[in-house]
């Protein structure tokens, strides 16, 4: 596997719960996700 990466960036008028962020963007790019 290649050592790509990808940035997002994001604003929020709340607190995110990243727990919940990285669940959903690994199941959507079928990706490990690390923060």
């Amino acid at each position: 596997m290649g050592s790509k990466r990808i940035t997002f960036y994001y604003t929020a008028k709340q607190r995110v719960d990243f727990r919940v962020l990285v669940k959903d963007l690994a199941a959507v790019l079928k990706l490990r996700i690390q923060m």
